[in-house]
């Protein structure tokens, strides 16, 4: 959200037909407040390199409950792509582009094939 601010020596037309804003030779220039746009992100940023991490952890956790129950029902990883739309995926942003790797699927995806790595389907 932008706001502006201008000074009181702008002079409006009271003719109808006239819808023009000028400025009368003011030495003061309009401001907006979007240059402090960055106090939010201050405040954010507190904590913002324990907060990434707390919620990469809890996603794997999270990732790590879909996996158990993949490999419990026999999922492949072939079937958990089809099952993700990964083909789709990869089509849309291209083979290995930063865009799908930060795709929540494709991650899942790739943990998932990292996880029957490590605990292969009976």
């Amino acid at each position: 959200v932008a706001m502006l601010f201008a000074s009181s020596n702008a002079v409006m037309t009271s003719r109808r037909d006239q819808v023009k804003l000028s400025e009368v030779g003011s030495p003061d220039h309009v401001q907006s407040t979007e240059t402090n746009t960055d106090i939010n992100r201050f405040l954010r940023s507190v904590d913002d390199q324990e907060d990434n991490e707390d919620s990469e952890d809890s996603e794997e956790r999270g990732f790590e409950h879909y996996f158990k129950m993949w490999h419990k029902n026999g999922m492949t990883s072939a079937a958990i792509k089809d099952d993700l739309g990964i083909a789709g995926l990869k089509y849309r942003y291209g083979k290995g582009s930063a865009k799908l790797k930060a795709r929540e699927e494709y991650q899942k995806w790739k943990g998932y094939k990292a996880f029957l790595k490590e605990n292969p389907l009976a």
